[in-house]
């Protein structure tokens, strides 16, 4: 089911809005809040504001430490994950603007983003992923130091980074965070490059701050405190950015998904409310469940939930459940708010930044 929500011309944002202030409010207002889920082993492990926060500060007290000045690009270059929103955070409180590059991108498209971009530092997830980078370091002139979230022995990780930054005054990270404005560059986010060579979309904080207000005048009133949402899509991509941005406006916690092969697994053990998403994976998700369960006999039992699933969902957007309905979901094994709830809310722009927002929620 899809329901699309409009509103009233948007107001705009603060005068000194920056997309720092969201996980600054957090801490401020509840510390010990869970706003980020990582898997480690066969559970997810919390990570409060606070803990986010202090990491965020020994990361961006690091890239000062290597020479970052505010306004210089910091390529980041690693799949969607706790150490991508702490690498991003970090930058953008040394005063740099993030250049993300999709892990999966070919020699070819990393050293043009890093050339165009003039990157001074680049950041990596992966020893192969600093293969990859050695192979157009020449085309990188201006790029001062690599490093990676993965420690490696001749190679320091986010960790050794943070140490780099020891020494380095609060202040300093204080004083940058505080010069921010709304029209300060944020990110330049490249284009795939399926047409000619990647171009840089310039994105200023007013930028992605109006696309997250905008989001939540439209669908915040329906969020509620045991929201959460998984993503596992590209940070590298606006929509899933702008999905996290939006959840931690809102303090939603946000799990981040180990990949695409251990997501059906991974949705019954965070069980999100909030997904973003495009279609396909949903249909693969689906499918995924429809083939396991009938390969074990339970496909009849698969049937009768996903068709009450479908019944509830409809009935929840029309504003009336029926008592069968509900009982009939309780049965299933659902509590009122446990199911992921199937709907598809999509956000127009009305500001001039280009982006479109989207909040997805879908069926367990």
């Amino acid at each position: 089911m899809r329901t699309e929500a409009s509103g009233p011309r948007f107001g705009g944002i603060a005068a000194d809005a920056n997309l720092l202030q969201p996980l600054q409010r957090l801490v401020d207002r509840d510390p010990d809040r869970v706003i980020a889920m990582t898997r480690l082993g066969d559970h997810f492990v919390d990570w409060t504001a606070k803990q986010t926060a202090e990491q965020v500060r020994a990361v961006a007290k690091g890239l000062v430490a290597c020479g970052v000045e505010p306004g210089e690009r910091v390529a980041l270059m690693a799949h969607t994950g706790l150490d991508w929103m702490i690498a991003d955070l970090a930058i953008l409180s040394a005063g740099a603007v993030t250049v993300p590059v999709y892990e999966t991108s070919s020699a070819e498209q990393l050293g043009w983003i890093l050339e165009d971009s003039g990157a001074v530092v680049v950041i990596v997830e992966s020893d192969d992923l600093r293969a990859l980078h050695a192979t157009v370091a020449d085309r990188a002139p201006a790029c001062r130091h690599v490093f990676t979230i993965e420690p490696l022995d001749d190679l320091p990780g986010l960790d050794r980074l943070a140490e780099l930054g020891a020494l380095v005054d609060d202040g300093e990270i204080d004083r940058r965070v505080m010069a921010l404005g709304p029209d300060d560059l944020a990110t330049v986010i490249y284009t795939s490059g399926t047409t000619g060579r990647p171009k840089g979309c310039m994105l200023t904080h007013r930028n992605l701050c109006a696309n997250v207000a905008q989001t939540v005048d439209a669908i915040g009133s329906e969020i509620v405190p045991d929201d959460r949402s998984l993503l596992f899509l590209p940070l590298a991509h606006a929509l899933t950015k702008g999905t996290l941005l939006f959840c931690l406006e809102l303090g939603v916690p946000t799990g981040f998904a180990s990949d695409i092969a251990h997501l059906p697994e991974e949705l019954g053990m965070v069980r999100p409310t909030i997904i973003a998403a495009v279609p396909r994976i949903f249909e693969k998700v689906h499918n995924s469940a429809h083939r396991a369960a009938h390969s074990t006999r339970k496909g009849p039992i698969f049937d009768r939930a996903e068709s009450v699933a479908v019944r509830w969902s409809k009935q929840y957007h029309s504003g009336k459940v029926s008592p069968w309905t509900a009982i009939r979901r309780w049965v299933a094994g659902c509590d009122s708010r446990s199911a992921v709830v199937a709907r598809s809310v999509s956000v127009s722009p009305t500001s001039s930044t280009g982006l479109g927002c989207a909040s997805t929620r879908d069926t367990a």
